[in-house]
């Protein structure tokens, strides 16, 4: 005969221990989140340091080969940029 109060005892233990798995695999899962966020918000404050200082201008071509500057724009986006990656990692103020 199984015991009932053993094998309830057991299935906790297992849960736990698949719990406990699946938390690790979403801390690592978070943690290269992160990292990947940091790295992204360096990029882009690099770029945004350049536009800002005239170092580097960016734009596109019109359909005639006129070069039009959207440096103004990709200011403002890559602002956006670091403000959302920021958001992101303060999110996780566990992970360092």
């Amino acid at each position: 005969m199984i015991n009932p109060v053993r094998s309830t005892v057991e299935r906790d233990r297992a849960d736990l221990v698949a719990g406990k798995r699946v938390t690790e695999r979403m801390m690592a899962l978070i943690n290269n989140l992160v990292a990947w966020c940091k790295d992204e918000r360096r990029k882009a404050q690099e770029l945004l340091e350049w536009m800002v200082s005239g170092k580097a201008r960016f734009g596109t071509r019109s359909p005639d080969g006129e070069w039009i500057d959207t440096t103004a724009k990709d200011i403002e986006r890559y602002r956006q940029t670091i403000a959302e990656m920021d958001a992101l990692i303060a999110r996780h103020p566990e992970v360092k």
